[in-house]
């Protein structure tokens, strides 16, 4: 496909009614990468991108385009992390921490992203600097299930300065949390084997509830779940320990019992109807799995369904 082609159908997609946040449709530059992601070459057309773009808030995102299409979702995941490996390398580069040690950074920092990117429950969240640039990076293409809040017809990585993210959630927080409760709602929904009657609209209409109805589990979805799969230097240091805590949570007698309860519970519950009939009619999907969908962090670079 053609690059103006990709992108006439990358902004049809995100002017129409599919893409809930309106933030997707202001004025947008593209780069497509020449090489592969893991290159270079790549680096330096980033560094290049990020350069003419930064100073110019006449374009608020800036859309990555990699050369190929990733054929599964580990491969799509690799592509980000390479991408969040440069654009690392890059903020230490301006911080004058590569000079003379340029080839011992570059294998360290490729080691840790390596791990980083086959560590696939894992997540990285989408805020990079390089610099002066405070950047946010996440990753949409169209592996997901067209029901799914990062679905796209194409494979693209959008920029955006995260000051102008956080100026609508201080400004619009009412905007902010409609646009997050709707992409939670899309994420349940594409998990779903069976949607039969099962609609976005009357899910968005219920979400609050869904917040008191599933509250049991917000303090640890919020908490140690979410730090045993988040990759940053806050949780590092004690990620293996967190990994095992929730694992004897979650093998543990009582949480396996809250997984029976709570869903009588919310089968009984009339102000849930279609979280009533998502759990009737998918009985492989328990309580909390909606539950660390509505309370976790589903921001990270790359998510994988």
């Amino acid at each position: 496909m053609k690059r103006c082609e990709t992108e006439a159908e990358l902004q049809s997609y995100v002017q129409s009614a599919a893409m809930p946040c309106p933030y997707a449709r202001l004025a947008t530059s593209y780069v497509h990468l020449d090489e592969g992601v893991e290159t270079k070459g790549t680096r330096e057309t980033l560094k290049k991108a990020l350069d003419e773009f930064w100073p110019d808030e006449r374009n608020r995102i800036l859309a990555i385009v990699p050369r190929h299409q990733p054929p599964n979702h580990f491969e799509a995941r690799k592509q980000a992390y390479w991408l969040r490996y440069h654009w690392h390398y890059l903020h230490l580069e301006e911080q004058g921490r590569i000079e003379g040690k340029g080839r011992g950074v570059d294998s360290r920092l490729k080691e840790l992203y390596s791990d980083w990117m086959s560590d696939t429950f894992s997540f990285v969240g989408p805020r990079v600097l390089i610099g002066n640039a405070d950047i946010m990076m996440t990753a949409f293409n169209p592996l997901y299930d067209a029901e799914h809040p990062r679905y796209a017809p194409h494979t693209v990585f959008p920029v955006i300065r995260s000051k102008d993210l956080l100026a609508v959630h201080e400004k619009h927080p009412d905007v902010s949390f409609e646009i997050s409760a709707h992409a939670k709602c899309k994420m349940v929904l594409s998990m779903l084997s069976n949607h039969h009657g099962i609609e976005i609209a009357e899910m968005r209409r219920e979400y609050n509830e869904w917040l008191d109805a599933l509250s049991y589990y917000r303090d640890f979805v919020t908490t140690i779940y979410t730090d045993s799969y988040r990759i940053d230097p806050r949780t590092l240091p004690r990620l293996s320990e967190n990994r095992r805590v929730v694992r004897e949570c979650m093998e543990s007698e009582i949480f396996k019992a809250s997984l029976v309860a709570f869903r009588i519970i919310v089968s009984d519950n009339p102000k849930v109807p279609s979280l009533r009939r998502i759990l009737a009619l998918n009985p492989k999907v328990t309580v909390f799995d909606i539950a660390k969908v509505v309370y976790g962090d589903v921001a990270g670079m790359y998510v994988v369904p």
